[in-house]
C-alpha cells in the first residue's frame, strides 16, 4: 500500500509504504531529508479498533 503525507512535510510530499497486520493495525512508514544529516523516519500507526492513531520521528542513527 503506497500513500503519500503532505501535511507533516510542507511543500513536499512524503511517499509512505505499509501495510495492515494482522492485527488490524495499518503501519505506514517514510522518510524525510533534514539539511544538516542523514533522513529522518516517521510511522504512522493506525488502529481501528482502538480508534487511536500514533505519529513518531524516527531518529536516524549515528
Amino acid at each position: 500500500m503506497d500513500i503519500v503525507d503532505s501535511w507533516h512535510t510542507g511543500p513536499a510530499w512524503m511517499d509512505l509504504a505499509g501495510g495492515v497486520g494482522e492485527d488490524g493495525v495499518l503501519r505506514l512508514n517514510g522518510s524525510y531529508s533534514a539539511p544538516t544529516g542523514p533522513d529522518w523516519g516517521w510511522q504512522i500507526h493506525i488502529s481501528p479498533a482502538e480508534g487511536r492513531i500514533t505519529m513518531h520521528n524516527v531518529v536516524p542513527r549515528a
